[in-house]
C-alpha cells in the first residue's frame, strides 16, 4: 500500500534522525513546502553540533554526559550544545519557508514550537500529534488522538 504524505515524510524524518549526534535522543525533521504547481520543496535537519564544532559524539555536551535522573528528558536545553533538528531544517532551507510544514520524529520542544511559529511555519507533525500554529497550541485535528500508532492524514496540509 502506498504511504500517505504524512507517513512518507515522517519516515524520511526517521531516516534523517540516524545522523543525529545527540547521545540522549536522535531526532530528525523534514521541512516541506508545497508549491502552487504541486511540486514539493524539502529541507532536512537532525540534531547535532554546528559543522566543525565538538559534539556529543566526542563527549563535549554537558547535557549528553548526564543521566536521565540528573536531567530528565525535555526540560531546559540551556546546557545542550546541539542545534535541534527543526532548527537545522529551517536553517538549511534554500526556499521561502512561510506556510511550510515540519515533520519531526517527536514532539518539538517549547523553543522549537516558538521558533516555527515565529518563522511562519504552518504546522508541525510528529508521530502522535501535530500543532497548527494558526490555531490553539494544543490543537489536534478532528479524529486525532495522542497515540503511538501513525496518525491519520491531516487535512489541508498536503
Amino acid at each position: 500500500m502506498r504511504p500517505t504524505w504524512t507517513e512518507f515524510y515522517l519516515g524520511l524524518a526517521q531516516a534523517a534522525s540516524v545522523r543525529g549526534e545527540c547521545t540522549r535522543s536522535k531526532v530528525g525533521a523534514i521541512l516541506v513546502k508545497v508549491l502552487p504547481d504541486g511540486r514539493h520543496r524539502t529541507s532536512i535537519g537532525y540534531n547535532g553540533a554546528e559543522p566543525g564544532a565538538l559534539s556529543c559524539l566526542t563527549g563535549h555536551c554537558p547535557r549528553g554526559l548526564m543521566t536521565y535522573d540528573q536531567h530528565p528528558p525535555r526540560g531546559s536545553y540551556s546546557n545542550c550544545i546541539a542545534m535541534h533538528a527543526e532548527d537545522n531544517a529551517i536553517t538549511n532551507a534554500s526556499f521561502d519557508i512561510h506556510n511550510a510544514v515540519v515533520y519531526v520524529t517527536r514532539e518539538p520542544c517549547d523553543d522549537c514550537h516558538s521558533l516555527m511559529d515565529q518563522m511562519g511555519i504552518h504546522a508541525s507533525v510528529w508521530p502522535d500529534g501535530m500543532r497548527d500554529y494558526a490555531k490553539s497550541p494544543t490543537y489536534l485535528p478532528p479524529g486525532w488522538v495522542r497515540q503511538k500508532s501513525p496518525p491519520r492524514e491531516p487535512t489541508g496540509l498536503l
